[in-house]
């Protein structure tokens, strides 16, 4: 019996230990991808000479392409597909897979082995495959296949678009990111949806130059930008070339990618919008602050944010500070919550507000936006991004002199509705935080 306890034991131990190198593994942090490196026996342009127009073409050769990523799937306006260039060519890769981007995301290099996949094109788009199905379609390589296909390298690389003219655009650009300068959207089509997010439909838009040349951008009801508004200035924008039949049009990644907020060709002008403005002029002067659309809430201790004046100058104010020892409690958080902002349909939004601090003993005034909060209630069951800004700081004996500005804070990288929160955390455990913070003049501007 002691002779199978011992090795009992030793089996359990070496269990114990088995599991828990497994169980680390799993959880380490991956390492860094290193280029694999393969050897490239081919271009995308070599490639592409293979394809002789009429039925999908088995790829026989053992033909290895390194190239980068230049348009994925994240926006919803490119499906179940990656389009890569390798500077001689773009061509798209079908593949039976949604939220490539996770994976294969702009930036990315990646290597291509071709044997056994499929050239094809649908209406004149040259494109790459995984099979045939029983009607003779291509269809995109199978989930599970992918990696015996694309090898994944490294991520950061360098994406630069072709500048290039309406007019010079040919098959040689077929699934290659482009740039095209001084172009706005004609009268029908500006100010209008990309593509109809109701019924999930594409929609064409059409873009015009100042001499006339047009060309059509495409957008698909699915995209996440299908019901945002284009826009209704002239200026650059970057996008995939594509063709459908001898239709020339655009593929658009995402909205950021076009930059139309200049004057037009007839001289007109874009217009500058405030999405937000609150200056408090119509705001309560005594007792816990009350804005419509504004949320007002203590998420530790009693006390809320103020409405206030001086010098006939309305604004909010939060502090912790009590006079009375009774009333100082042991932690003040306190939020007040912006009415939900529309920067959906503007570009270069930015947001602009006032502070001015007293007393200041360690007391905090930070300024967060969410795109989850329901605009109603407990702030904590949402989400919040704490947005660097300057905030006043430092006047331990008094108010500062002036209100400190913020600066013009961008909000383009954001590309939902929003709603924008200011945090005061303060109280008297452990020891006493209870700077005043008063706040003023909050605007969120975008050009439409």
């Amino acid at each position: 019996m002691l002779q199978f306890s011992k090795n009992s034991a030793f089996i359990l131990l070496s269990t114990l230990l088995i599991l828990s190198a497994c169980k680390k593994k799993e959880f380490d942090k991956p390492e860094p991808l290193v280029d694999p490196n393969l050897k490239v026996t081919a271009t995308i342009a070599d490639l592409k000479a293979l394809y002789l127009a009429g039925a999908p073409i088995l790829i026989t050769q053992d033909m290895v392409i390194a190239a980068t990523v230049v348009a994925d799937d994240k926006s919803g306006n490119i499906y179940k597909q990656i389009i890569v260039d390798d500077g001689t060519a773009g061509i798209s890769i079908a593949i039976d897979r949604s939220n490539l981007y996770a994976d294969f995301p702009v930036g990315r290099k990646v290597y291509i082995k071709c044997k056994d996949l499929y050239l094809d094109d649908y209406s004149n788009l040259i494109g790459l495959y995984g099979g045939v199905d029983a009607t003779g379609s291509a269809i995109g390589i199978a989930s599970p296949l992918v990696s015996n296909f694309i090898v994944k390298g490294p991520t950061g690389q360098t994406v630069t678009p072709i500048e290039v003219d309406i007019t010079a655009l040919n098959t040689s650009f077929q699934n290659r990111l482009i740039k095209i300068k001084d172009v706005e959207f004609i009268s029908n089509d500006a100010d209008k949806p990309y593509a109809d997010a109701i019924n999930k439909s594409s929609l064409n838009r059409t873009l015009t130059n100042c001499s006339g040349n047009q060309i059509i951008a495409r957008s698909s009801g699915y995209a996440n930008f299908a019901n945002y508004k284009t826009p209704k200035g002239k200026g650059n924008l970057v996008a995939i070339y594509t063709v459908f039949g001898s239709t020339k049009q655009l593929l658009l990644r995402d909205t950021s990618d076009l930059k139309l907020y200049g004057k037009k060709c007839d001289g007109s002008s874009s217009s500058d919008l405030y999405l937000l403005k609150e200056d408090f002029a119509t705001a309560n002067t005594t007792g816990d602050l009350v804005l419509s659309g504004w949320v007002n809430y203590s998420s530790a201790g009693n006390k809320k944010w103020q409405g206030k004046t001086f010098s006939s100058n309305n604004y909010a104010q939060f502090s912790a500070f009590s006079s009375t020892p009774s009333s100082q409690e042991s932690s003040n958080i306190g939020w007040l919550i912006s009415p939900k902002i529309d920067i959906t349909n503007t570009a270069y939004d930015t947001l602009t507000f006032e502070t001015k601090d007293g007393f200041s003993n360690g007391a905090t005034l930070e300024v967060l936006y969410s795109t989850d909060y329901t605009g109603t209630g407990d702030p904590s069951t949402a989400n919040w991004v704490v947005i660097p800004s300057t905030i006043s700081s430092g006047n331990t004996s008094g108010y500062a002199n002036s209100y400190a500005k913020s600066g013009k804070i961008s909000l383009t990288n954001i590309t939902s509705k929003i709603h924008l929160a200011f945090k005061y955390t303060g109280g008297y455990t452990p020891s006493t935080k209870s700077t005043t913070f008063q706040l003023d003049n909050i605007f969120v501007r975008g050009i439409n």
